[in-house]
């Protein structure tokens, strides 16, 4: 099985970018005054806007978390 690693990148990725790496995500809120909340997102899928601000969410990898369907033990050949 994939083992987790943490993310050495600061990067943050914006609503419509592709998900590079299944994992936790911190969501970044930048007009409320930096608030940040964790989600998982999994990888080959949009990073959505915020319901609230749009386009104005940062999205940044805190570490990555592989998704049970993309181990070859678990995945029946569908993605």
């Amino acid at each position: 099985m994939n083992q987790p690693r943490r993310s050495q990148q600061p990067e943050a990725w914006k609503p419509g970018d592709i998900v590079p790496e299944s994992g936790i995500y911190a969501v970044i809120h930048w007009d409320r005054q930096f608030k940040s909340i964790e989600a998982i997102f999994i990888a080959h899928q949009i990073f959505p806007p915020c319901k609230e601000c749009g386009d104005g969410v940062r999205f940044q990898l805190l570490r990555t978390v592989p998704y049970i369907l993309e181990d070859e033990d678990f995945n029946s050949g569908q993605s």
